[in-house]
This record gives C-alpha cells, structure tokens and sequence, in this order.
C-alpha cells in the first residue's frame, strides 16, 4: 500500500469492507495518475485526494458557496472551466501579451488577474504547490511543501478555501469578459443585419431571393442560385 505508513502491516483479520475500501482507493489512485499524464495540470493528486479539505467550499456550513460560485468551483475541478486554449480563439484576450490562454497563464500568470492573486493569495508560495492544487483547487493527500508547511486538518482546509476562492473570482471574470466579447459580436451582427438584409437569412431562401431583389434588381430569381452566390448568408459574390 503506497500510503501506508512503514510500520503498517496488512492483516487478513480485517473486516471485507475495510478490503472493498482499499480496493476502491487504489482504483482511484490508478485513475488519477492517468489524468496527470494525460493533462499536466492536474500533476500532483497521483497519491489520492484530501476529500474534506478539497470540498470544504462545498458542503453546507458557514464557508457554503453560493450556488453559481459553487458551480464555478466544480468545474474548476473538474477541468471544464473554458479557457482559449481549448477553444477556437486560443489567445489571451484579456491581456496584450498574445500568450496561449490555459490553465497557467490564466491563473498563474495573467497580468488581467494579478489583483485578484495579490488578495486572495498574498503570501502563498503558489510556485512549491502542485499544480493540482495551484490550477484546479484540488489539494493532494501528500505534498513534501503541504507536509511542511500545512500539516494539520485547519492549516489544509485554510489552504485549500484560499486557493479555490482565487480560482472562482478569476474563472468569473474570465467569464464576464468573454460575455462582454460576445456581446459585442452580437451588436455588430445586429447592425450588419440591419444595414445588408440580404446576406442575413438563410433559414428562408425565398425572404433572401426578395431580399436581394429590392437592393440587386439584376440579382438571379432562383433561390438556390442566389445562396450559392451569397455563400449561404456570406458576402455576394457575383451579381
């Protein structure tokens, strides 16, 4: 057993459920350690979880998030939380430096969040953490800096609830930036609808062939011709 302490021994004298918990914490070791390969940011939880310390934002008591921010943190933990790198995008939008948006940059090294690192992280040598715990919130069983630093149940919980309230104000304004990018991409379609009706509808050929009729009274009365030549609502390209 790889947590076990060195003057443990494994008796055959123990309960089955005892056996059917060991049995179930090595399966999920083994899962674990196949997450950090496959996604680096979760690099450091290969040796099991602190449950209590992870969800102590999470279970119902005075530190209870809300139940957006809640939401946020899960996904945080989970690793759903939307950054460029894994959408289209790809760059950083909410600062100049043109640098891939991930995990690290987003909430490592992101000059648009340093405010909110300096409040909620202060002192917090976030560079000896694991990157599980620095990226995703979740705080290992095991960690030579947790060890020395954070050993007791509280100073693991006080740990863990400065981390995860880093991360939700980061990912929510992330959030409220990308809502503010799309908004504008929508006023912009709304005008461009508004002043070129005729590439705006491809849901009704015919509305788009007298569309394009009453600004190109040369454009072709066929509707399927007249959406080949406007690239299926695009720009026109032959009159």
């Amino acid at each position: 057993r790889e947590h076990a302490d060195a003057d443990e021994t494994v008796s055959l004298t123990h309960p089955p459920e005892w056996f059917a918990h060991e049995l179930r914490s090595a399966a999920l070791r083994v899962r674990y350690s196949a997450l950090a390969r496959e996604r680096t940011s979760f690099a450091g939880m290969e040796g099991g979880i602190d449950g209590p310390a992870t969800r102590c934002l999470l279970t119902n008591g005075p530190r209870a998030l809300p139940a957006y921010e809640a939401e946020v943190l899960r996904s945080g933990i989970a690793g759903t939380v939307p950054v460029a790198k894994y959408r289209q995008e790809q760059r950083c939008t909410l600062c100049s430096e043109g640098a891939v948006q991930d995990e690290a940059h987003l909430f490592l090294t992101c000059p648009a969040m340093q405010d909110i690192r300096a409040e909620c992280w202060g002192t917090i040598a976030i560079a000896e953490l694991p990157r599980c715990l620095a990226l995703h919130g979740i705080l290992p069983l095991r960690h030579p800096h947790l060890d020395a630093h954070h050993p007791g149940p509280f100073e693991r919980e006080e740990l863990a609830a400065a981390i995860q309230t880093g991360l939700i104000r980061m990912a929510c304004r992330r959030a409220e930036h990308s809502l503010a990018e799309e908004g504008k991409h929508r006023l912009a379609s709304v005008a461009l609808a508004r002043a070129y009706p005729w590439t705006w509808d491809p849901v009704t050929p015919r509305r788009v062939a007298n569309s394009l009729a009453t600004v190109f009274p040369d454009a072709p009365a066929n509707p399927r011709a007249i959406l080949r030549a406007t690239q299926l609502g695009g720009t026109r390209s032959t009159r």
